[in-house]
């Protein structure tokens, strides 16, 4: 199995991604029979190991278990002078072509990697200078946000198979900048959250994807919501409600976890919340495939309370009244 993947968000396709390198994952079950992690000193690097300059691409070791890296591109072969990558996220075009697209520091970078044995670097759409840029998909077009300026920018990847990205005129801006976004695929709304206008969220109708609207009224801002998620519910799981709902998940730091209805956009409402033992930083989170259970990690345990890295679980089934449950770490 292949997967594409970043330090904070994983998408299933069939290869893992963390920015500018390729790694191919074996299949579930694999992983007991390995043994103990490997240190590979060898890393396969894109180009045959050297650069679009000419130069030699310096070989490295990592820590591997069960992973098999496949190529790798340094930041500067792409166009934009980047320094550094925050996220990434995958794209499969109508005709089964697979790319990555890389949050770098000077813009957004596409990647095909239909051969993940031979990526491409397409295009590199810039956007302010920013350490934080986060990216999804929705139909053909990508969304972005980043932590200097510039708004919402939406990308168009109708022409990505001809090696052609280009930004989108549309300018549907309501903040200057924003910490990260989150895109519901069911309802076709997209909600950059931790923006300069109030840092919980904002909703954008993509009705039309490459002319997102919005309104003033469409805002939460009763947390700082450092990440979301945000699903679509055919019948509400709260206070005994009937029928469709919309309910994001806000990760806000310090706060913990809110649970908003988001259903009407001009009046999205608190809904319930939750902590959990040994809460620094509530950094974000994602609900198992039944959406029974929770799970979220922090980002200063470690750091603030000398911890593993631990995972905490909660039962989501009623989502006005989220419970804690338990939390386990991988040693």
């Amino acid at each position: 199995m292949l997967i594409y993947a970043s330090s904070i968000y994983a998408a299933a396709f069939s290869t893992l991604v963390v920015p500018g390198f390729l790694f191919a994952i074996p299949p579930p079950g694999a992983l007991t029979a390995l043994g103990e992690p490997v240190y590979r000193g060898d890393m396969p690097v894109h180009g045959n190991g050297v650069k679009t300059d000419g130069t030699a691409v310096q070989s490295a070791g990592f820590n591997a278990f069960g992973v098999s890296l496949l190529s790798h591109i340094p930041h500067s072969e792409f166009p934009g002078n980047s320094n550094g990558s925050n996220d990434c996220w995958g794209y499969v075009s109508p005709t089964g072509r697979e790319y990555a697209i890389i949050g770098n520091t000077g813009g957004v970078g596409f990647v095909e990697v239909t051969n993940p044995t031979n990526p491409t670097v397409l295009a590199e759409i810039a956007h302010p200078a920013s350490i934080w840029s986060d990216m999804a998909v929705y139909d053909e077009y990508c969304y972005v946000v980043n932590e200097n300026s510039g708004g919402l920018q939406v990308i168009d990847l109708t022409l990505i198979d001809q090696g052609i990205v280009s930004e989108a005129p549309a300018n549907p801006t309501q903040f200057t900048h924003a910490h990260n976004l989150y895109l519901n695929t069911d309802s076709g709304f997209v909600y950059p959250c931790g923006t300069n206008t109030g840092s919980g969220f904002r909703a954008y109708d993509l009705s039309d994807p490459a002319n997102p609207t919005t309104d003033p009224s469409w805002v939460w801002n009763s947390c700082s919501a450092h990440d979301l998620y945000v699903t679509s519910y055919d019948d509400c799981p709260y206070d005994g409600r009937a029928g469709p709902c919309e309910i994001a998940f806000a990760f806000c730091g310090g706060g913990g976890l809110v649970t908003v209805d988001v259903t009407d956009k001009s009046n999205m409402f608190t809904i319930g919340s939750a902590d959990y033992p040994t809460k620094r930083f509530t950094h974000q989170g994602y609900p198992t495939e039944d959406r029974r259970f929770l799970f979220i990690d922090d980002e200063a345990d470690e750091t603030g309370l000398g911890l593993n890295s631990t995972t905490y679980v909660l039962n989501i089934e009623d989502v006005g009244n989220p419970i804690y449950l338990d939390s386990f770490n991988n040693g």
